[in-house]
């Protein structure tokens, strides 16, 4: 896409642009400066798009053991870009990198609203054989969970 940069870190200049993107979304309003720079330290892979003006409007990260198993957490797309194509660039770039290439499973947790993206890539729904659980404070639950 045009004007669009893409970049394998988040760097301290563009902490509060990676804020404001998380303020769009349910899981992340929470989440500090401090928190980020942990979280990003922690993180296999990060993909950031950056407009013109070096803004970061796009992202997601990798969760993985390089081999075996890996999760896709955090796309996220700046809301003045939703349906341009910018959601599909982050995960082209993810599941392009010769890093995630190599795993032999990936995993991500998404709403029931966003799995025809995400099949786009091979995810697929798992049938009922196994759960995904989580422990997450009551604070931080998905729209519609009980409690939210």
């Amino acid at each position: 896409m045009e004007g669009l940069t893409i970049r394998h870190e988040v760097d301290e200049s563009q902490l509060d642009d990676l804020i404001g993107l998380y303020q769009i979304s349910w899981w992340g309003k929470h989440r500090t400066r401090d928190d980020l720079r942990r979280m990003l330290a922690g993180s296999y892979l990060v993909v950031a798009i950056n407009d013109a003006a070096g803004r970061l409007v796009g992202f997601c990260r990798l969760l993985s053991d390089g081999v075996f198993r890996g999760t896709v957490y955090d796309v996220i797309v700046h809301e003045s870009l939703h349906g341009r194509g910018v959601g599909r660039l982050v995960m082209d770039t993810l599941m392009n990198h010769p890093k995630v290439r190599e795993i032999e499973s990936l995993a991500l947790d998404c709403l029931p609203d966003k799995v025809a993206l995400y099949e786009k890539w091979g995810f697929k729904v798992q049938g009922s054989n196994f759960l995904h659980m989580s422990r997450r404070p009551a604070n931080i639950q998905p729209p519609g969970a009980a409690g939210a």
